[in-house]
């Protein structure tokens, strides 16, 4: 499980790992909650999050 903290979130916001959407909730404005396969978590690769926002897209870092 992926926790996310930012400001303004919606319910149709997404969370994106790695250039893929994950299952995503929404926790509230200020958190959703993204789940990482675990093949993915295992990867020793570095990875890019990022969350889509209402037509914008944010970079995670």
């Amino acid at each position: 499980m992926l926790t996310v903290n930012g400001n303004d979130f919606r319910r149709d916001s997404l969370v994106v790992w790695n250039n893929s959407f994950l299952a995503t909730g929404f926790v509230s404005r200020h958190q959703l909650s993204g789940v990482v396969p675990a093949a993915d978590v295992a990867q020793r690769e570095q990875c890019w999050p990022r969350c889509l926002i209402r037509q914008r897209e944010v970079r995670l870092i």
